[in-house]
């Protein structure tokens, strides 16, 4: 795992995730409001996925149902640590650190602006 990437196995092919800020849009457009492990997880890889195919401006050779069924073939598996790998790389990019502060900074100022009559 090196900022944000890591490569792993996902529907037999070895697969690259990039968690850069195109990674970070995707991650926002798709996620799910709800505490779901699953769907959770597919986000996160298919965030990824797609933040790397951004970067190397290739095609997307994968639709978000390949990607439900790799998480869920993790899983089903007994995977789960290729999940947990993936998730330790998320937050240890610069691009989660940025949304994480911004996101801090952006309450606070909410809540500052909530108190003022």
């Amino acid at each position: 795992m090196n900022d944000g990437f890591i490569k792993v196995t996902l529907g037999g092919k070895e697969r690259s995730l990039k968690f850069n800020m195109r990674a970070m849009e995707t991650f926002t457009e798709v996620k799910n409001q709800g505490i779901h492990i699953m769907s959770a997880s597919v986000t996160l890889v298919y965030s990824g996925l797609i933040g790397w195919y951004y970067t190397k401006q290739i095609e997307v050779d994968f639709t978000f149902a390949d990607v439900v069924d790799w998480v869920e073939e993790l899983i089903f598996s007994n995977q789960q640590s290729v999940l947990s790998d993936i998730d330790k790389c998320f937050q240890g990019s610069k691009s989660y650190q940025y949304f994480k502060d911004r996101t801090k900074k952006l309450e606070a100022e909410a809540a500052k602006k909530k108190k003022s009559p």
